[in-house]
C-alpha cells in the first residue's frame, strides 16, 4: 500500500482539481448535462481518481469505497450536484484520517511508559486541536474523524494498560468499548458517551454531512479531551 504522506498529497491534489471542475458547473449551468460524468470526460476521470486513491487508502471494501459507490447509484441520475459534494466530503474525510496516521509508527509497549504516555498526551491534543480549527472552519466532517481516531487510540492504549493486548489488534471501536467495560476499566455512563462518539465518527466516515453540525463535533471533542484528562493524567 501506498505512503500515507503520498497518498494524502494525492488527494489534495484531488481536491484542487474539484476547484476548477466545480468553477466549470457554475459558467456552464444552462447545460445541464455538463454534471454528468458520460458527458464529461474530465469529470469522469476526477471521480475514478477519487475512488482509485480511496481505494489505494482504505481498501476497496473499506465504508468509505462502499459509501461513494451507493452515492454513485443513487445520485448519479437524480442530483448530480449532490453526488459532487458527496465525493467531495469523501475527499476531505480522507485527508483529514490520512495526515492523523503516523509519518513512522511504531509498537507500543504492553504497559506504556511515562515518557511514552506524555508523548501520546502532546500527539492526542495537537490533533484535538487541529479538530477543532477544522470544526470552526466548517469542516465537520474531517474533524469528527480526527477526534474519533484519537478516541479509538485512546482505547487501544488502556487495553493494552489492562492486558487486553489480544482485543488492539483486530477489534473495531465497539468492540474495544466492550472488552473494556467487561474488564471493570470504563463504566456505564463512559460506555455510553463513548457509543455516542463512535456513531459520529461513522456518520463522519460515511459522508452524511448533514448529520453533523458545529454544536454535535464540538461537544464531542470537548468529552474526548475530558476522558484523555482523566485515564491518562
Amino acid at each position: 500500500m501506498d505512503d500515507s504522506k503520498v497518498l494524502c498529497g494525492r488527494c489534495r491534489e484531488l481536491l484542487k482539481s474539484a476547484e476548477r471542475l466545480r468553477d466549470d458547473f457554475d459558467a456552464c449551468y444552462q447545460y445541464t448535462w455538463f454534471r454528468f460524468s458520460p458527458f464529461n470526460p474530465d469529470y469522469a476521470r476526477w471521480k475514478k481518481d477519487v475512488r482509485d486513491q480511496l481505494v489505494r487508502a482504505f481498501g476497496a471494501n473499506s465504508a468509505r469505497v462502499l459509501e461513494l459507490d451507493r452515492c454513485e447509484r443513487v445520485y448519479a441520475q437524480s442530483a448530480p450536484g449532490t453526488l459532487f459534494d458527496r465525493y467531495l466530503d469523501s475527499l476531505k474525510s480522507a485527508v483529514s484520517a490520512l495526515e492523523a496516521v503516523p509519518a513512522s509508527p511504531r509498537p507500543a509497549p504492553a504497559v506504556p511508559q511515562s515518557s511514552d504516555r506524555v508523548s501520546f498526551r502532546v500527539i492526542s491534543r495537537d490533533l484535538l486541536v487541529r479538530a477543532s480549527e477544522l470544526r470552526e472552519e466548517g469542516n465537520f466532517l474531517s474533524s469528527a474523524v480526527m477526534c474519533g481516531a484519537v478516541l479509538e487510540n485512546a482505547l487501544r492504549r488502556l487495553c493494552e494498560s489492562e492486558g487486553l493486548s489480544s482485543q488492539t489488534e483486530s477489534s473495531d471501536f465497539p468492540r474495544l468499548c466492550e472488552a473494556l467495560l467487561a474488564k471493570g476499566a470504563l463504566d456505564r455512563e463512559e460506555h455510553r458517551q463513548l457509543m455516542l462518539k463512535f456513531s459520529l465518527k461513522k456518520l463522519a466516515e460515511h459522508c452524511y454531512s448533514e448529520k453533523l453540525n458545529s454544536d454535535n463535533v464540538k461537544e464531542m471533542i470537548d468529552w474526548t479531551g475530558a476522558f484523555l484528562d482523566r485515564r491518562f493524567h
